[in-house]
């Protein structure tokens, strides 16, 4: 099952989204950055669902040390300044959501870039060969949307 983490202080937030996420995901929530860095490498989401204002430690400084594999990043904070979301951009976050939003809107940004994520993954073993013998008989199968 794909797993997303929620790290955001609010209980209120987590509470609202803990319904529209966990029928079809498998989720795991903290209100603190230190609980989240802390539980990051044993979960290993799919997704992390990020507050950049998250007590003890904030939402950048857990985005600089996310190793291989890292997980889609979807960060949430008011409206900044742009040079710490072109930061946040750099330290791997995949979309970025000024606050407030309604909590569907966010589920529906999560569904989009876990779907994107799941399509454009490295192809491996037979994968790999069959897309190589497509491409030099002049077939791209990225273009029209095809999966093996």
């Amino acid at each position: 099952m794909t797993k997303i983490m929620i790290a955001d202080p609010s209980e209120v937030f987590i509470d609202a989204m803990r319904p529209l996420l966990s029928e079809n995901y498998e989720l795991l929530t903290c209100t603190d950055g230190l609980e989240a860095e802390t539980l990051l490498p044993v979960f290993q989401p799919d997704l992390l669902i990020i507050n950049l204002f998250l007590p003890i430690v904030d939402g950048l400084s857990i985005l600089r040390p996310l190793s291989d594999p890292r997980p889609a990043i979807l960060v949430l904070a008011p409206p900044m300044p742009h040079y710490v979301v072109r930061l946040a951009m750099t330290l791997g976050a995949s979309y970025f959501i000024s606050t407030p939003c309604r909590p569907e809107d966010i589920r529906e940004h999560a569904e989009s870039l876990l779907e994107y994520v799941k399509y454009h993954q490295p192809l491996t073993g037979e994968e790999a060969i069959i897309d190589t013998h497509l491409k030099r008989l002049g077939f791209n199968p990225a273009l029209d949307g095809t999966k093996y």
